[in-house]
């Protein structure tokens, strides 16, 4: 069992509302000059979609 503060230390670390970049595509400018505009956008929505798919399962735990 993990104690009541570890968890809420593993909560705020990968939630999304403490740690907004959490979950999505964190690649530096230089590395993403060679993606269109169009690519970008979808790993950015992907990243989005997984995130949402994680936060719905742990509202059913």
């Amino acid at each position: 069992m993990i104690p009541v503060y570890e968890e809420r230390i593993m909560s705020d670390l990968f939630s999304s509302t403490n740690n907004p970049s959490y979950g999505l595509p964190t690649l530096p400018e230089s590395e993403t000059d060679w993606l269109t505009v169009e690519i970008q956008t979808r790993i950015v929505k992907d990243a989005e979609h997984r995130l949402g798919t994680l936060n719905r399962e742990e509202e059913r735990v």
